[in-house]
């Protein structure tokens, strides 16, 4: 809900789990398999207005421009930074910030080198939000998906909520890390 309120915000742009920071510095095949969605019906894009139809097509076109960018800038190089910094503020040229909401960047925070330097806001949630909000998905539409038994109790989806706050708790001082609670 924060996510849809921000990007309700005229300079704001935030796409939904498209996972853009993923692979940077990799050659484009190697970029474009981070990118690959679990979901596809998912769109990446939510305007404010738009239906389910509009949502999908819109996150469509918006994917097929941002892969022939990036190709096409990236050449036979890597994708950098600056590359997927440009090629987003060209497609979403009113949005003087720009974002992406996937919620394994908090393990990459920790893990990898690629996100230092880049703003980042990590929303914290309160665990029975967490575990409420998981498991009336895992028993609705992410049920159908084998990965779906890792979280489908109360104490797994909490073990794994008290792993994200021991990772918070590393990068909570990094002055590109701004975290609400």
């Amino acid at each position: 809900m924060l996510c849809r309120l921000l990007n309700s915000h005229p300079d704001v742009t935030l796409t939904f789990e498209m996972r853009s920071l993923l692979g940077l510095e990799q050659p484009p095949e190697a970029y474009f398999e981070h990118l690959r969605r679990p979901n596809p019906a998912v769109p990446v894009l939510r305007v404010p207005g738009d239906g389910p139809r509009q949502q999908a097509r819109r996150s469509r076109r918006f994917l097929r421009r941002f892969h022939k960018a990036i190709r096409r800038g990236a050449g036979d190089g890597v994708v950098g930074r600056e590359l997927l910094a440009d090629v987003l503020g060209r497609l979403l040229p009113r949005a003087q910030v720009v974002g992406d909401k996937w919620p394994g960047y908090l393990d990459r925070l920790v893990d990898e080198h690629t996100l230092d330097g880049i703003p980042q806001l990590v929303i914290h949630r309160d665990c029975r939000a967490v575990v409420a909000s998981t498991l009336k998905r895992v028993r609705g539409p992410w049920g159908q998906h084998a990965w779906s038994k890792d979280i489908d109790a109360a104490d797994k989806i909490a073990h794994l909520w008290v792993a994200a706050t021991e990772r918070l708790g590393r990068i909570r001082e990094r002055p590109e890390v701004h975290v609400i609670t």
